[in-house]
């Protein structure tokens, strides 16, 4: 085979339409539909011939991969060696990083802070809980009343229905 020839099926409308099936890294069934009629020959041959070409392109599939979850796991693995060199030389427990006591009480007051924001939240959550509660129960009660009063409005309907006969 010749390197830049023009593979005239490319041009077709029908590979546009399909071109994400016949090539990359999918799989395709083709289905040639052919009549033996005398009138559509010329139609036959040229659905024969175009299933003959899509039936001979070869693909070389690739891996979908997310350069991100590449990254992500190759720094999982990276971890989980460095985890194991720190069992092999026996000092697994023993991180202790250098941070001066500035650094420290940054850190320290970050932790505070953020307990404290996580308290409040947790209040706030707490307290719209209990409102989404008392509006539930104010909902029930509603809907209690409301099919009441229809069932009463029937009720003075067919009575009133009774004293017209």
């Amino acid at each position: 085979k010749r390197r830049g020839t023009h593979v005239p099926f490319r041009d077709s409308k029908i590979t546009r339409l399909l071109q994400d099936s016949l090539g990359g890294n999918s799989q395709t069934l083709m289905i040639a539909c052919v009549s033996p009629g005398e009138g559509s020959l010329e139609e036959t041959v040229n659905t024969l011939k175009y299933a003959n070409r899509a039936k001979n392109i070869k693909n070389k599939p690739i891996v979908n991969r997310d350069p991100i979850a590449e990254r992500l796991d190759s720094q999982r693995k990276r971890i989980l060696e460095l985890e194991a060199l720190l069992l092999k030389t026996g000092r697994m427990n023993a991180f202790q990083f250098e941070i001066s006591q500035e650094e420290y009480e940054t850190l320290k007051k970050k932790a505070e802070t953020s307990a404290r924001e996580v308290e409040v939240l947790r209040k706030k959550l707490d307290k719209q809980r209990k409102r989404i509660a008392d509006l539930a129960q104010r909902c029930i009660l509603a809907e209690t009343d409301r099919d009441y009063y229809r069932e009463q409005s029937y009720v003075d309907e067919d009575d009133d229905n009774g004293l017209n006969e």
